[in-house]
Parts: structure tokens; C-alpha cells; sequence
């Protein structure tokens, strides 16, 4: 499923003309076909994005959790907040929890749960405890990469 999306954003991204930014890329965004393929559904969001521009700034849109944390403060609108919005999709893939969860009386967002995790090199606590240690070891890897990547701002789609 990730890798056609990312295909998909690639396409809006860079070839679509004006690029387009999807800016609500979440997990209740992306429905399946009778093929079980990934389609992204709800751009009421969407901007585009002017030739020649990098970003634009706008009003902030989007689902808290999934916000990259450049648009959620200054409103600017560029690839890397729909790149980052699926570094959150990519995450909750991987772990069965939902981008923010409720501890108590204060909220935690699944980077604040994450990070300590992978900077501990305990990738396999990442992992959705349903899953039962059955999962490919080396796709994990790679998905936990490309986390990082999506979520540090070092990656293009």
C-alpha cells in the first residue's frame, strides 16, 4: 500500500501542473479498491502550488497529529508537510496506535512515543503488539527508515 501512495504524492508533487499539496493525508484519507489498492480520497484541503513556487503560506488545514510541525506553526504549505503526513500514516502502519493518544490528563503524539524507541535502536518495539512478532524483519527496517527519513524532513517523494 505505501509504496503506490508514495508514487501517487510523487505524482502531485511534481508532475501534476499547478503541484499540488494534499494537506490531510490520514489514515481515514486513504481507502482501498476492490484490488485492495491504495487510493487517496477527501482533498478538500488541497492547495496548489504556483509554478516556479516552493511553498506558499495559508491559513493552517489539515489533522493535528499529521501536521508537519513548519505548517502547523507558519502556515507554509510545501511538499514536505504531506511527506511528513505520511511519515505519521506510515508510523501508525507500523504500530497500531493513533498519531496522538490520551495519557491521563495530557496528550502524547506518536513521535514524542517513537523517538525514544528508535533512538534505543528498539525498532521492534515499534511494532503492533496484534501482530504477534509476525512480520518480515528487513520490511521493518526499510519502514522504519523511511519513518525516519519522512519525519526528519530528509526525504522526497
Amino acid at each position: 500500500m505505501a509504496i503506490p501512495l508514495l508514487f501517487l504524492y510523487r505524482y502531485l508533487h511534481h508532475y501534476a501542473t499547478p503541484h499540488i499539496i494534499h494537506r490531510d493525508i490520514k489514515a481515514s484519507n486513504i481507502l482501498l479498491d476492490d484490488n485492495f489498492d491504495a487510493q487517496v480520497a477527501d482533498f478538500g484541503f488541497a492547495k496548489l502550488i504556483p509554478q516556479g513556487a516552493t511553498h506558499v503560506t495559508t491559513r493552517v488545514k489539515g489533522t493535528l497529529g499529521y501536521l508537519a510541525p513548519e505548517y502547523a506553526m507558519w502556515g507554509k504549505v510545501s511538499e514536505s508537510c504531506d511527506v511528513y503526513s505520511f511519515g505519521i500514516l506510515l508510523l501508525e502502519l507500523i504500530s497500531g496506535r493513533k498519531p496522538i493518544e490520551r495519557i491521563g490528563t495530557t496528550k502524547r503524539t506518536i513521535v514524542e512515543w517513537a523517538g525514544p524507541l528508535v533512538l534505543e535502536g528498539n525498532i521492534h518495539g515499534l511494532v503492533d503488539p496484534k501482530l504477534e512478532g509476525e512480520f518480515q524483519e528487513d520490511e521493518l527496517i526499510r519502514l522504519v527508515q523511511v519513518v525516519i527519513f519522512t519525519l526528519l524532513g530528509d526525504f522526497v517523494c
